[in-house]
């Protein structure tokens, strides 16, 4: 069965890469100035009455994690399973097998309340298939029904803790929720699995930001960026994290990186515009922030007084 492959972000023992030294006489920042990474929302946050503060996020990038950006493809029946010897038990799981690939086809066809009465089916010929309950977990999911996603998630993983499918969606589920304890454990789970996974690091990095543990992050996005240079919203999370604890030129450094990659990308121009100007460099942040008004006027606006 075709492998679909959901690129938020999202959401990846531990390995630092080289930091330059921070700065410690750095302009500070205008008060009002929120500094935020890219974030598993589906929309922009309501902004705040005047004066807004300036933020950085949610991401508009397909590479942005979200609810569903850790999907795994829907999972058809084992193919090394044994065959079964009772002829009622094979045709149990055959018709499972089948109620599975036509959940998938309502699925990819975007019919999700017919594809968890096909999962929920399956589940009741197969109830120990882990992959039928992680596929009903995905529908529910797409259907906005997070408690029911979190069970049948909860129970793939149960059936096969090896998998570490079943964690990546939890750990960005219970960070949605605010459940931080679940969340940072589902997370962690899926880097002991995949620990040379760049997405599990920036899901944990992510999970351990939205709690506030910016130092975790910090070596979380680190992680991130050293298993795959290329990852531009780990280099964007990097650089705000490094805003949020004042150091602007470790920031301009890894910020250049994630513009680098992604030019157009509104959240690493934002905050670059920001480092700069928080390092003195106005002139430079001044550049910065007329590549962004092209591209976002109103994101641009709201930075506006910030070079003054």
């Amino acid at each position: 069965m075709k492998r679909h492959l959901f690129t938020l972000l999202i959401l990846s023992l531990f390995q630092n890469i080289g930091q330059s030294a921070s700065v410690t006489n750095a302009v500070p920042k205008k008060a009002g100035i929120t500094i935020h990474s890219l974030r598993n929302v589906s929309s922009p946050t309501n902004a705040p009455a005047s004066p807004p503060p300036i933020t950085i996020g949610p991401s508009t990038d397909t590479n942005r994690l979200t609810r569903l950006r850790f999907r795994q493809p829907l999972r058809d029946a084992p193919t090394n399973a044994p065959p079964p010897i009772d002829p009622a038990v094979k045709a149990r799981e055959n018709e499972a097998t089948r109620l599975n690939r036509v959940g998938d086809l309502h699925y990819q066809s975007g019919k999700f309340t017919e594809a968890i009465k096909d999962f929920q089916r399956a589940i009741q010929l197969c109830p120990d298939w882990s992959h039928s309950w992680f596929n009903l977990g995905l529908a529910h999911l797409a259907e906005g029904h997070s408690s029911d996603a979190i069970q049948a998630l909860e129970q793939s993983a149960k059936l096969k803790p090896e998998d570490p499918a079943p964690y990546k969606n939890l750990g960005v589920l219970y960070t949605d929720l605010g459940r931080t304890n679940e969340a940072l454990s589902a997370c962690l789970q899926v880097t002991r699995l995949q620990s040379d996974d760049a997405g599990a690091w920036y899901n944990l990095g992510r999970a351990h930001e939205h709690f506030g543990r910016s130092t975790e992050a910090l070596t979380d996005y680190q992680e991130a960026v050293r298993l795959k240079p290329e990852h531009a919203s780990a280099w964007c999370n990097l650089g705000g994290i490094y805003l949020q604890i004042d150091q602007p030129f470790e920031a301009i450094a890894a910020l250049r990186k994630a513009i680098e990659i992604k030019p157009d990308s509104i959240e690493a121009l934002n905050n670059l515009c920001i480092a700069y100007a928080s390092s003195g460099q106005k002139d430079r942040a001044r550049l910065i922030w007329r590549r962004l008004e092209k591209l976002d006027p109103a994101r641009a606006k709201k930075l506006s007084s910030y070079l003054n």
